[in-house]
This record gives structure tokens, C-alpha cells and sequence, in this order.
């Protein structure tokens, strides 16, 4: 992350499946908040 501030990229994003707990665990860890939720529908 500091090597990224460092060359001026100052937003990250990162996606995860809702049901990956550990990876939204070790996001959240990391300093990463949720920010958007999307639905969607298998037909």
C-alpha cells in the first residue's frame, strides 16, 4: 500500500464473493471497508 501512495494511486479496490468470509475478513483487517453491495439472479 505505501509503495502505491508513493506513486500517487490513491484509491484501491478489491472484490470478493459475499459468501468468502475469510477474504472479506483479511480485507477488512487491511483497512479496506465495504462500499457497495450488488444483487444479481441466476434465470
Amino acid at each position: 500500500m505505501s509503495w502505491m501512495k508513493g506513486q500517487g494511486i490513491n484509491r484501491v479496490k478489491l472484490h470478493a464473493y459475499s459468501w468468502n468470509i475469510k477474504a472479506r475478513e483479511l480485507y477488512q483487517r487491511n483497512g479496506f471497508k465495504e462500499y457497495v453491495v450488488s444483487y444479481e439472479a441466476f434465470i
